[in-house]
């Protein structure tokens, strides 16, 4: 947002309006999210002056929106530099972005990624794989071994073209897990045109500390479903039956 300047503030003003007007009668969708106001006043601006550029500095960004609109609940209200400005908006239209609505079925294959470490959680991706495979939905599995360059082409392949993706963290280590967690939110980073239209995560035996503090260990919305059969042993079909459903749960 500019400072008050006689020809911008018509319509600056009108913008701030109009969005407001729509953002307070906006519906948050399922996500928890809806329709808001991102109002950007940098604390520091270049402004022309007679004998060059000058900076004006130290402006509170409320103060400024408050010369021009009143401020809303929902408003995000950036101060920060440019580029800091598009990084945090950008995190948050990722955060906040709807997933793609399933137009797989099951005549169609709607095909789940299992993701797991080999090293430690074979058995128990094995046995989430044989209990979901009966299922409206099409299991696949990673490729391991040699040689690992192939696999890891022919992985990143599958997780790219899969609708969905289980997360599975039973004797891993909790690094592998929230990096690999991390690795899948960043979903244009796995070459994908769109979101995951599903992302779960499995948390199987055996029982840790750690596995009861996921709310501190995970990102809000970062899974549409956990699924804690920590302290239950392998799973069943009937645990996991709705695994493959859109409703998103927050982590407990």
């Amino acid at each position: 947002m500019p400072d008050d300047d006689d020809t911008t503030e018509p319509i600056v003003k009108l913008q701030l309006m109009r969005a407001r007007e729509r953002a307070t009668a906006a519906k948050p969708n399922r996500e928890g999210s809806g329709f808001r106001r991102v109002v950007w006043a940098p604390r520091a601006v270049e402004a022309s002056e007679p004998q060059g550029v000058g900076a004006v500095a130290g402006r509170d960004p409320i103060q400024v929106l408050a010369r021009f609109d009143r401020q809303c609940p929902s408003d995000m209200i950036m101060g920060d530099v440019i580029n800091k400005f598009i990084e945090s908006l950008l995190q948050h239209l990722t955060e906040t972005a709807r997933r793609p609505i399933p137009t797989s079925n099951v005549d169609s294959g709607f095909q789940i990624y299992l993701d797991y470490d080999p090293r430690d959680d074979e058995n128990l991706a094995l046995a989430i794989a044989e209990a979901l495979n009966n299922g409206p939905v099409n299991i696949v599995l990673p490729a391991f071994g040699e040689p690992a360059p192939e696999a890891r082409t022919f992985n990143r392949d599958l997780l790219a073209k899969s609708d969905g993706v289980v997360l599975c963290w039973g004797a891993a280590s909790e690094v592998w897990v929230r990096s690999e967690a991390a690795r899948l939110y960043d979903w244009q980073g796995l070459g994908r045109t769109q979101q995951f239209s599903h992302c779960s995560l499995i948390v199987g035996p055996p029982p840790a500390p750690r596995k009861s503090a996921l709310n501190l260990l995970f990102k809000k919305g970062q899974f549409d479903k956990v699924v804690d059969i920590a302290d239950k042993g392998l799973p069943t079909g009937n645990v996991l039956i709705d695994l493959a459903s859109g409703a998103k749960a927050p982590l407990q």
